[in-house]
């Protein structure tokens, strides 16, 4: 069985999360520039680990954090919450 490392990352920041307010999937917010330069940071930090797929909410703010790594060819996937 081959062994697999899973990172978990929380998206950047939206205005919304600068004042408090909870999103969750109810509001499709965006990054904003401190939540792209976290994504930056981020990728800057990680970009030499070779992922296989980048899994991410639909939401615009996660495709947003983890969207430097998709420009560099991983396969990414946004899922969708069924109920």
């Amino acid at each position: 069985m081959q062994e697999k490392e899973i990172y978990i990352i929380r998206h950047g920041e939206t205005d919304m999360n600068k004042r408090n307010m909870v999103q969750g999937r109810g509001v499709n917010s965006v990054l904003n520039e401190h939540g792209h330069r976290q994504a930056k940071a981020f990728f800057e930090a990680y970009r030499h680990i070779p992922f296989e797929i980048a899994y991410s909410s639909s939401l615009t703010r996660t495709i947003q954090t983890i969207q430097p790594f998709v420009q560099l060819g991983i396969e990414h996937r946004a899922m969708t919450r069924n109920r």
